[in-house]
């Protein structure tokens, strides 16, 4: 029986696949985080989309390592083997990271304990979560998190991060997309915003001169030196009420 074997160009033309088809599903999530698609179908969608790349990034990487050792079996084989032996733990680490992705609805921003540290979440990343304490930064993996597990604080006393809600003063032919643009500019020349956590900025559903802004800061003081930074660019600001505002923020 003959062996089936792929060449180099099945090779090329499978990456090309697999890529061309995550860049349309971040494409379709980033339309729908940006309110192309409302309400609780919006919402529903958005979950779904994620869950879906959640493990097309692994099953992608799995077809594009089966091309590449059927174009040959031998050799190929062997070296994916000993790579595989090679980065176990880190594998591992990934894999529950998808686990835990999949089954825990964590975000950025949101307040966090673990073992007897609290803090911010700053970054969630495919190995592992960044979070800010009164100490520092800290990371950890996801196979660690799983074992030592978690709780998400409604309050918590990590200093430095604030919700607000920005009404832009001028009301004439606000492009939110562009507004956000250039504040998000502006932001690197404003001395009290702590950047290892990157400031997020969305705009409201049913008022587009309004945005739900995302900071952390070195203190808790610089919030009013905020606000009065903010009344210079052109912005009113007001501290973020859930309730207040749960319904009109799309999904973030």
């Amino acid at each position: 029986m003959d062996q089936f074997i792929l060449s180099w160009s099945n090779l090329f033309w499978g990456i090309i696949f697999v890529l061309a088809i995550y860049l349309i599903l971040q494409f379709l999530l980033t339309s729908v985080l940006r309110s192309y698609f409302t309400g609780n179908l919006g919402t529903a969608f958005s979950r779904k989309l994620k869950s879906f790349i959640l493990w097309y990034e692994p099953v992608a990487i799995i077809f594009i390592l089966v091309i590449f050792v059927l174009i040959n079996p031998a050799l190929h084989g062997l070296l994916i083997g000993i790579l595989f032996l090679l980065s176990y733990l880190p594998l591992r680490n990934y894999i529950d990271g998808r686990f835990f992705l999949l089954n825990h609805k964590i975000q950025k921003g949101q307040q966090i304990k673990v073992k007897n540290e609290e803090g911010i979440l700053q970054k969630i990343g495919r190995l592992g979560v960044a979070f800010r304490t009164n100490e520092g930064s800290r990371f950890i993996n996801y196979t660690q998190l799983r074992k030592e597990g978690y709780t998400l604080l409604k309050s918590s006393t990590t200093s430095g991060f604030h919700q607000l809600i920005l009404s832009a003063q001028n009301k004439e032919g606000v492009d939110s997309q562009k507004v956000i643009a250039d504040l998000q500019h502006k932001f690197l020349d404003c001395p009290y915003l702590d950047w290892t956590y990157k400031p997020e900025m969305n705009p409201l559903k049913q008022d587009d001169n309004s945005f739900h802004l995302k900071v952390l800061l070195f203190k808790d003081q610089h919030l009013n030196y905020l606000k009065d930074w903010m009344e210079e660019n052109g912005f009113d600001c007001q501290l973020y009420n859930k309730k207040q505002h749960e319904a009109l923020t799309y999904s973030l």
